[in-house]
């Protein structure tokens, strides 16, 4: 049986590294009422970890998770993928490095045709 190093204090960073930062993030839809599903959530999520987002229906997960994955833009807060707010890319830039710098799974069954 071989002993397992340490990590060092550089790959200890990196692993603490955020890879996806909220900040204040809100989300409201116009109307009367305005409807707000997403309000102040504040989240962090560091290279390696697995985040669930779990809910009764209509509790906006679906909406945070769009704003997480910038298919929508907030309408407060910051949302920031390895360091780049989300907000000073164009759309076109977003639509470009989404496929390639995250993913998500979905757990709707309209995803997938039968």
């Amino acid at each position: 049986m071989t002993a397992t190093p340490p990590p060092s204090p550089a790959a200890l960073a990196q692993a603490a590294t955020p890879v996806l930062e909220l900040e204040g993030v809100g989300k409201v839809y116009p109307g009367s009422p305005p409807v707000a599903p997403v309000r102040g959530v504040t989240l962090t999520v560091t290279r390696g970890e697995l985040v669930a987002v779990v809910g009764p229906s209509g509790s906006g997960k679906t909406t945070l998770l769009h704003l997480m994955a910038a298919l929508d833009r907030p309408t407060s807060g910051v949302v920031r993928v390895a360091g780049q707010a989300l907000a000073a890319l164009s759309d076109r830039r977003l639509a470009g490095c989404a496929p390639t710098a995250w993913g998500w799974s979905s757990s709707s069954s309209s995803c997938w045709s039968t």
